[in-house]
């Protein structure tokens, strides 16, 4: 795996979760291809916005790592929808804490772009890429 994030070799805990992101970006890319949003759009279990206990920061930092490092990579297009489903999934199981964020841009062309953004701590860890474009929509707490 030392070629597979240029640069850099992964660490046993990012090794560990790859096949688990894999599969999880595969999964989330078949169900927003195929179903309505209603069915793969998770429920807010929560308004507050909980800190995760700092031992739990070192996971999400593995699965941002590895979620962001292996979408491009995938043989379909891991859009920033799928790539924060498959976060979601992965840090719901670990029991952390985070939102989803989900936000639009018209552009100067009255064209509508959304986009799609996880954070934790409030701290962005996925889609965090020209959020200053972005107006917030939505957001779900877990």
């Amino acid at each position: 795996m030392k070629n597979f994030f240029p640069g850099r070799i992964l660490t046993a805990n990012e090794r560990s979760i790859v096949p688990e992101a894999f599969f999880q970006l595969f999964l989330e890319r078949i169900k927003v291809s195929f179903l309505p949003s209603r069915k793969y759009l998770p429920a807010s279990r929560t308004d507050k916005n909980i800190f995760p206990s700092p031992g739990k920061i070192e996971s999400v930092k593995t699965v941002a790592s590895v979620i962001n490092g292996l979408s491009p990579r995938t043989p379909w297009s891991s859009t920033c929808l799928i790539k924060v489903l498959a976060a979601h999934k992965m840090l719901a199981r670990r029991r952390i804490p985070h939102i989803l964020h989900f936000g639009v841009h018209i552009s100067q062309s009255k064209e509508i772009n959304a986009h799609a953004w996880l954070s934790v701590a409030n701290e962005v860890v996925i889609g965090g890429d020209n959020l200053h474009f972005y107006k917030e929509i939505s957001r779900i707490n877990f």
